[in-house]
C-alpha cells in the first residue's frame, strides 16, 4: 500500500496533531491504569439475571438502555444490582455468570465489558498517533526531496 503525501499539510500543525493524539493516548492509558489498580482487589461473585428492562435514563428526548439487574450473594449476604447496558445481546433472564463485586461497596457489580472499551480508546489512540507519525516522517522526506531538488537546481 502506497501513501501519498498531501503537500498541503502544514509540518506545524502535523506536529500539533500529534501531540494532541499523544496527550489522548497519555490520559486513556493514565485512567485505564488508575482504573485496573483500583479494580484488582475486587471479588469473583455468582450472578444471575433476574430481569432485563429498559431505562430511560434524562427526559424523553434521551436514548434507552437496557437496565439488566442481577441478584449475587457476597459474604453471605444476598444483593441485588442494576446495571446499565446499550445492547441485550447475551443476557437472559435466570442466565448465571462470573461478575465482580467491590469489597468496600458489595452492593455495587463490575463486568468486564468496561475494560474493552478502555483497551478500544487506547488501539485506537495508539493506532492515530503511528498514522500521524508515519504521516510527519513522509511530509518530511518529501521537503528534504524538494529542498535537494532546488538546490540542485540552483546550482
Amino acid at each position: 500500500m502506497k501513501f501519498e503525501v498531501n503537500t498541503n499539510l502544514n509540518i506545524k500543525t502535523l506536529k500539533k496533531t500529534i501531540i494532541g493524539w499523544g496527550l489522548i493516548l497519555t490520559v486513556v492509558i493514565t485512567i485505564f491504569t488508575v482504573l485496573l489498580v483500583k479494580e484488582s482487589d475486587y471479588k469473583k461473585v455468582n450472578a444471575t439475571i433476574v430481569s432485563i428492562g429498559k431505562h430511560r435514563a434524562g427526559g424523553h428526548n434521551s436514548n434507552t438502555q437496557i437496565a439488566t439487574a442481577y441478584d449475587y450473594t457476597y459474604k453471605d449476604i444476598k444483593y441485588e444490582d442494576i446495571l446499565y447496558s446499550n445492547t441485550k445481546i447475551g443476557k437472559i433472564v435466570g442466565k448465571n455468570l462470573v461478575m465482580y463485586c467491590d469489597p468496600d461497596k458489595p452492593g455495587q457489580l463490575k463486568n468486564d465489558a468496561d475494560a474493552w472499551v478502555y483497551m478500544f480508546f487506547i488501539a485506537f489512540s495508539l493506532g492515530m498517533e503511528l498514522i500521524m507519525f508515519k504521516i510527519y516522517r513522509l511530509k518530511n522526506e518529501d521537503i528534504k526531496r524538494e529542498k535537494k531538488r532546488t538546490d540542485e537546481n540552483d546550482k
